[in-house]
């Protein structure tokens, strides 16, 4: 009899420390994924913030070449022009690939300034239908302007809250382009993608006109003949926008500056890291 509990008893013991082994190898195999997680995390940062002090370094080397560049009617021999409205390969940084591209913001409608009518009308240049452009344009009216009457196809703080928003119109000019997604009509895909409205309004301008070359700006040209070249050329007190993209490791960053060019010096005037 007590040679019968005793084996029950052993069974048991072995039964419970079979199953301790398993839990142990279970929290083994668990923290082994873990540690290989954090080890990836911690390689993928790594990269990310290599990227992205690449891409702030690049916005430096850009502005540099604009520069070298700067008078200049013609490429010497080894040298390639810049294109408009296109993206340039940049000397790289460690293994960190870097493109540059730079618009001059005083080719653009400056939307602090421009009349409803040219804002809706450098819309439509843009293949916008005229309602949404009349929207838009009256939107940015009543955004920046001091009082709370609404235009005819504006919104005021009432429009936004009907529409779910928890913000009106500040009644100030903008402080960024960035502020336009958040004006009534306007989405981030119209601001990023088509028509592209961070390639046509800025708040830098000194230009109150319809933005010519705006057909250009949007194709971008990779050959720029030397006579082209020439739109590139620096005035003193204007704005250039500067976006600089920067691979590692299929790990991408991008920085946009906006520089204003005195004195022979560009000065910082506001960027985004993305």
């Amino acid at each position: 009899m007590r040679s019968g509990c005793l084996r029950e008893s052993e069974g048991s013991v072995l039964v419970v420390t079979l199953w301790i082994l398993f839990v142990v190898a279970m929290l083994g195999v668990q923290y082994s994924k873990m540690s290989r997680m954090e080890s990836l995390l911690l390689i993928h940062g790594g990269e990310r913030a290599k990227a992205r002090y690449a891409a702030l370094g690049g916005i430096e080397k850009a502005a540099a070449l604009l520069k070298f560049w700067n008078g200049k009617s013609s490429p010497g021999e080894g040298e390639a022009l810049w294109p408009l409205g296109g993206e340039i390969e940049l000397p790289q940084e460690g293994d960190v690939k870097l493109y540059a591209e730079v618009e001059d913001e005083g080719d653009k409608l400056n939307i602090n300034t421009a009349k409803p009518e040219e804002i809706a009308e450098a819309l439509e240049d843009a293949g916008m239908d005229e309602d949404k452009a009349l929207t838009i344009a009256d939107s940015i009216a009543d955004w920046r302007d001091k009082d709370n009457n609404r235009r005819p196809h504006g919104a005021e703080k009432a429009d936004y809250e009907a529409a779910g928003k928890s913000y009106g119109p500040p009644n100030r000019p903008f402080e960024s382009i960035f502020e336009l997604p958040l004006v009534n009509g306007v989405d981030w895909e119209s601001f990023w993608e088509e028509p592209g409205l961070y390639r046509i309004f800025t708040i830098y301008g000194s230009k109150k006109k319809k933005p010519e070359v705006l057909e250009e700006l949007m194709k971008g040209k990779a050959n720029a003949t030397a006579e082209e070249k020439e739109a590139f050329k620096l005035d003193e007190g204007e704005v250039y926008r500067f976006t600089v993209r920067a691979e590692a490791a299929k790990i991408e960053a991008k920085v946009t500056a906006w520089l204003q060019y005195r004195g022979g010096k560009f000065y910082l005037l506001e960027k985004r890291i993305w």
